[in-house]
């Protein structure tokens, strides 16, 4: 009765968790602390299931002097299930039960392999994919823990089972199929296309066998024949005996069989036939069930299951115990009785598959391997923080510095560094299992969903890169230093539509989540800086912050770049379109200015558009803060029109760091051998991107769409306190409108998802224009020539004027929308689709002006020539107060159109103060190298033009009057006092080595132009020049920063700073990479510390500053005081 009753309840127990969902476990389902946190604690392994013993004398080596008051914890290397449920949760380290003998300490291990019985005598076997370990920990500190092993079952009754399923598997994970998904194979048969695998059966009571045998190939014409062999007698063939062709990355067929076999031995041979040529072909795993003997070997335990639950088991010794391991943590010992014929025999009270261990003092068992001692630890005993960061132990410095960013005011998050060993050890049985993880981010996130929680988890970020094989079994893994955490993966790599990576289920936090990728919401937002190696991580962070604190002052905070491409019957444009319209649905969103880059309207030229490029990376240099791409994407490039080369996106260096949004395939595939080129984007020193969203596998077009159009509303949707919402949750909430897509799984956000975007809270409004208000109802009109004043103020999210507000505002005017048609260009089989849209205006004038109290005022001088297209203009603002305070806004509730008749007349020419190339030193006929920016500076009585709506009345620059360049007015900055004047910095395209002429031209609003010249030398192998190199601290005390003054304003620069003793040795060095800020390169700060870390003693010092470019170099040195400390 009471085994009935057990089984009743259990079967209650796991209906009643089935059909009552709550949102989160009961908080006593964790333990307010782990039982990691004090005590002395021991790490071992084991590798295989299993009775382990601890010899007597390996616990005394390991320092535990009694054994009788060690304890064992943990529960192995089993595979976490992805499903959720408190069924299946396990917290912190349950003791396992265990027997101490005179030799030592025997306990049941469960190692990375699993069984699962199928039907019958059908089971099949899968690995761990995290680990090929399990691990358990040892302590003496806790005596009082009972381990003892109880008794349980009765007497045998008739018809006890006497033989059982044997279970044998071979598998060797060695190679990837496709550096996709857990599924690992192992032997080749390409070139050794029969092969024979041994197999002892020992006590096989049967005349059959069951075989399964999984294997791999990729075929593209005609299948893979398999054929089968069992001591040399080639078995049954049947249909199902190849493996299909396929265009994908191949295919696993499962091929079962059972023959028969008598003795205890089977070589099994395996061959394969092909009519055509075959890029891949390798076992997966073979698996062997026979039925056995319930008999003790002559050495060793005896594992076996059974339904029965009446046993009987030959061959027993006096010392024979039997456990039922059926739950390895606790077995129960069978209460053996011996029959007649000297067998033992018991009954067991529970019903279903058991599975046993029997084994007497005299078996040899394995030993678990010494890991490692364990320092205490307790994240069980740990606040609930809005941010969890999981590091590798190799980036906790970097880490630490990202939480102390968002910990800091004004965020003032509380955000909690995890080394990730800490959470596999309380979370995972010290098995690196991605469900661990998950495990742990459970506990705080029901935690701080309770009634009373003073923080709410919202976001996780992974701090390192990623690999689909997690246990570094494959030959590119085995030797790699590259630093990973665990990624989800697909099962199988049969094709690139079905096997991706994802970090989503990390989010899916709710009760019994997990089995429904497409479904389950996620809960909290995970981001992942990809960092495989220490420098890579501090040249982000460091990036990171600079863009969080520091962020460039200007227009570029409101700008947005929408690129479309090509092809798909113009689906690109359209939801390229259908993404900015949802953004400009609210009046955040109507706060950008949308700039748009769509490649099927540029005439192609040896398969690309140079003006396309140009463009874009004119875009790049002004800077903006989202790119919005839509289009084709390989791993390493985007667009198939060489516009995007992964050349190109590796040396962007830019000044203005972009959010890349990507609706494109592979861009992100981060976790195979290769860097993705959303990696290179984001992780480059001095690179394009602060953060990106992109897909790491194919993705589809018709379901990319709805996915941009949601995160396009989420981009601009702010929060209560009126800041954009972070990043991590844009995706988050986008994802989550996307309930049944498992398509936006493949999609990965690369980004510290606590980021917010460098768009100000605040905002920027006009008031009127001339005297006329500015609103939906009162849209003043602007016209050519006409000198017109502009009032606006700073307002705060609300919509209140900030009277505090002192500093300066930038302003742009750009010039009415424009139709444009696209050419509708055919691509492959695609007949293409023209497609209109709208393009913002060209810029009419840039000009800046003082802030007090919240209010200012500019005057605009109109150009002569403007679009005269009667649709809203755009004005582009950006103010800085002197206390910190930022705010951005845009307004088209006006118009560009007509001409002032009363404009007075202008017949002053501009003036052009000065022109340089490079540096003020530059001398007419001075050599430069073949990239040299030109320097001037410029002003009018009135105003600059900036149109470029005239035919020839642009700014221009022309190179010895064979090239023309016309865009040079977007290299305008003007001056902050609000005058017509201001510098033009225009990098010029790579020039011939030889003589050359540059001319500029620039013109004013009234129609007059002024141009000035200047001769030059082109010495491709020029070296730049350092000018003078200085420190800020002479004596230095605690820090040393190194500045180098040089001739490459805008140049790719290694700068290299080394400090010598006065004999010549080398004490310190440091080489960065980055982007000129006009003449000084950014500081190098030496800490007064040698290579080593020891602190330097005082005395004088010389540091050599080396700057490099394209190859080339020069050194300046100069002499350093280092004073007592």
């Amino acid at each position: 009765m009471r085994s009935f009753i057990r089984h009743i309840f259990a079967l209650f127990t796991i209906s009643f968790a089935s059909a009552f969902t709550t949102h989160a476990f009961i908080l006593d389902t964790y333990a307010e602390s782990s039982v990691l946190s004090s005590g002395r604690w021991i790490k071992v392994s084991v590798t295989e299931s299993g009775l382990h013993i601890i010899p007597t004398s390996t616990l005394r080596a390991w320092g535990f002097s009694d054994p009788s008051a060690v304890r064992i914890f943990g529960y192995g290397g089993a595979r976490i299930s992805d499903q959720l449920s408190r069924a299946n949760y396990v917290d912190d380290l349950p003791v396992v039960k265990s027997e101490l003998t005179a030799n030592g300490i025997v306990f049941y291990a469960q190692g990375p392999g699993v069984w699962k019985q199928e039907r019958d005598d059908i089971f099949t076997h899968s690995l761990n994919p995290y680990s090929t370990k399990g691990y358990y920990f040892l302590t003496d500190s806790r005596p009082n823990t009972d381990s003892s092993i109880s008794t349980e079952g009765g007497s045998p009754t008739d018809g006890a089972a006497t033989t059982f399923t044997e279970r044998i598997y071979h598998e060797l994970d060695l190679v990837t199929p496709a550096e996709s998904g857990h599924q690992l194979v192992g032997e080749d048969f390409r070139y050794t296309s029969n092969r024979t695998f041994n197999f002892q059966l020992p006590g096989n009571a049967a005349d059959s066998v069951w075989m399964q045998c999984d294997f791999f190939a990729k075929s593209t014409s005609s299948p893979v024949q398999l054929s089968f062999t069992a001591n040399g007698q080639k078995l049954a063939s049947a249909s199902g005996d190849r493996v299909p062709a396929t265009a994908e990355w191949g295919r696993t067929a499962t091929i079962r069989k059972r023959f028969p076999l008598s003795g205890n031995s089977l070589a099994l041979g395996i061959g394969i036939s092909i009519s055509s040529p075959i890029s891949l072909a390798n076992l997966d795993r073979i698996l062997l069930t026979y039925t056995r003997e319930i008999s003790m070997p002559t050495s060793g335990p005896l594992i076996f299951t059974a339904t029965n639950r009446s046993v009987k088991l030959k061959g027993i010794k006096a010392d024979t115990r039997v456990w039922d391991v059926t739950n390895p943590n606790t077995p129960i010992a069978m209460p053996v009785t011996t029959t007649s014929d000297g067998a033992g025999a018991w009954t067991s009270d529970y019903n279903g598959l058991r599975t046993y261990a029997a084994w007497s003092s005299t078996a040899g068992l394995p030993n678990p391997r010494f890991v490692g001692n364990v320092a205490n630890q307790d994240l069980h005993a740990k606040q609930t923080p809005d941010m969890i960061i999981i590091s590798p132990s190799q980036l906790l410095e970097q880490s630490r510095r990202i939480a102390n960013l968002h910990s800091a005011a004004p965020r003032n998050l509380e955000v909690l560094v995890i080394p990730e060993e800490q959470v596999y050890n309380e979370f995972g049985s010290g098995t690196p299992d991605l469900n661990a993880l998950r495990r742990m981010l459970k506990m705080f996130y029901d935690r701080g969903n309770a009634s009373g929680a003073e923080h709410t988890l919202k976001y996780v970020l992974l701090m390192g890169g990623a690999h689909h094989d997690h246990r570094r079994l494959t030959s590119a893994m085995a030797g790699s230093s590259a630093i990973t955490l665990p990624i989800w993966q697909s099962e199988l790599c049969d094709g690139e539509s079905s096997s991706y990576c994802s970090d989503d289920p990390l989010a899916f936090l709710e009760d019994n989540s997990g089995l429904s990728i497409a479904s389950d919401r996620l809960s909290v937002a995970v981001g992942r800086i990809p960092a495989r190696s220490v420098s890579s991580a501090k040249n982000y962070v460091d990036r990171l912050i600079s863009y969080v604190n520091n962020p460039p002052k200007s227009e570029w905070r409101n700008r947005i770049l929408m690129f479309a491409d090509d092809g798909n019957t113009g689906q690109h444009m359209e939801q390229s379109d259908a993404m900015e319209d949802t953004m400009r649905t609210n009046s955040s969103g109507r706060g950008f200015t949308y700039h748009k880059v769509y490649i099927d309207a540029y005439e192609l030229r040896n398969g690309t558009s140079e003006e396309a490029k140009k463009k874009v990376s004119s875009l790049f240099d002004d800077g903006v803060v989202i790119w919005s791409y839509i289009g084709h994407g390989a791993i390493n490039n985007l667009s198939g029109d060489g516009i995007f080369t992964s050349t190109y996106l590796n040396n962007l260096y830019l000044r203005h760091p972009f959010f890349f949004y990507g609706a494109t395939c592979t861009f992100g595939q981060l976790d195979g051998n290769a860097t993705s080129g959303m990696e290179s984007l984001i992780m480059t020193d001095g690179g394009g991107a602060i953060g990106g969203f992109c897909a790491t596998r194919p993705v589809y077009i018709s379901l990319n769409g709805p996915l941009s159009k949601e995160s396009g509303i989420e981009f601009t949707r702010r929060e209560a306190d009126g800041n954009f919402q972070p990043v991590g949750e844009v995706f988050r909430r986008a994802k989550n409108s996307r309930k049944g897509d498992d398509n936006v799984r493949r999609y990965i956000l690369f980004s510290d998802p606590a980021l917010r975007l460098a768009t100000p809270a605040n905002n920027i409004r006009l008031l009127s224009i001339n005297g006329q208000e500015v609103s939906e109802d009162s849209q003043p009109t602007i016209a050519a020539r006409s000198q017109t004043v502009v009032r606006g103020e700073i307002c705060d999210p609300d919509g209140n004027r900030i009277e505090g507000f002192n500093g300066w505002l930038s302003l742009s005017l750009y010039d009415a929308e424009r139709s444009i048609t696209s050419l509708g260009r055919k691509v492959g089989d695609d007949e293409g689709k023209k497609h209109t849209f709208e393009e913002q205006g060209e810029r009419l004038y840039a000009g800046r002006t003082q802030v007090t109290d919240g209010i200012f005022e500019i005057i605009i001088q109109m150009p002569s020539e403007i679009a005269d297209n009667y649709r809203p203009a755009t004005v582009s603002m950006f103010a800085s107060a002197d206390d910190g305070q930022e705010a951005s806004g845009v307004c088209r509730d006006l118009y560009a159109y007509g001409l002032d008749e009363n404009a007075l007349p202008d017949d002053v020419p501009p003036v052009i103060e000065y022109l340089y190339l490079n540096h003020d030193s530059f001398k007419p006929s001075d050599a430069v190298d073949a990239n040299p920016m030109l320097i001037a500076r410029v002003s009018d009585d009135t105003g600059l033009n900036m149109s470029s709506a005239g035919i020839g009345h642009q700014m221009s620059i022309s190179i010895d009057k064979d090239q023309s360049f016309t865009d040079v007015s977007s290299r305008y900055t003007p001056d902050s006092d609000g005058s017509p004047a201001g510098t033009i910095l225009y990098q010029l395209p790579e020039l011939t080595a030889g003589n050359h002429t540059a001319t500029l031209k620039i013109w004013d609003t009234g129609g007059n132009s002024t141009s000035a010249s200047i001769d030059f030398f082109v010495n491709p192998d020029l070296a730049p020049k350092i000018f003078d190199i200085y420190s800020d601290a002479n004596p230095a005390t605690t820090e040393a920063n190194f500045y180098v003054n040089h001739n490459r304003p805008d140049a790719m620069l290694t700068v290299k700073i080394e400090i010598f003793d006065f004999n010549g040795t080398l004490m310190w060095t440091s080489e960065t990479s980055g982007r000129a800020d006009m003449y000084a390169s950014a500081p190098v700060t030496w800490n007064l510390t040698t290579t080593s870390g020891s602190k330097v003693s005082r005395g004088i010092y010389l540091y050599r500053a080396t700057i490099s470019s394209g190859g080339k170099s020069s050194s300046l040195t100069k002499r350093l005081a280092v004073a007592p400390q």
